[in-house]
């Protein structure tokens, strides 16, 4: 399970590689193509923005059982996506059902509710909800991940455009 939030700005149209010089300039992110991998090495906190051929060109993922400190450090990142492009940001998880200006309150209640609700899933269906106060991830499980994906990225690419 993961939270997530959809961007765009109806006024005017964004290109991908406006977005992508965006991320380069960013720390903490990797570049799988169509997806920018954030993982902080101290923090641990891990989330990744997504490009779409959609009217929601970004998406934001986050997974569930995470500290709340995991939010904290992506709505800075989220408030500079959307300050720099002006985008009106769309949450499946609210009870709105439009786009609106970010509110960062809203989105961090949003999330907590999930997030909330994916611990009492966990532990009501026998399995383990993650601990609030996670470890941050082995260097070398989530460098696994990132690779993997990277690589279903060129592979997708390349049956796409054969």
């Amino acid at each position: 399970m993961s939270f997530e939030l959809h961007f765009r700005n109806p006024g005017k149209n964004i290109g991908f590689d406006q977005i992508r010089d965006f991320f380069a300039t960013r720390q903490h992110y990797l570049d799988l193509g169509d997806e920018f991998y954030y993982e902080h090495p101290e923090t641990g906190t891990t989330f990744r923005f997504e490009l779409n051929d959609s009217s929601y060109p970004v998406t934001f993922r986050m997974s569930y059982n995470r500290s709340e400190s995991y939010m904290t450090e992506a709505d800075s990142e989220i408030s500079s996506l959307v300050e720099r492009f002006g985008f009106l940001v769309y949450d499946p998880q609210s009870e709105f059902s439009d786009d609106r200006n970010l509110d960062n309150t809203l989105v961090a209640e949003s999330w907590k509710n999930g997030n909330d609700f994916a611990q009492t899933i966990a532990s009501e269906s026998g399995g383990h909800p993650q601990s609030k106060q996670m470890e941050p991830p082995g260097e070398t499980q989530s460098w696994l991940k990132i690779i993997r994906r990277y690589l279903q990225n060129i592979f997708c690419r390349r049956t796409r455009s054969e």
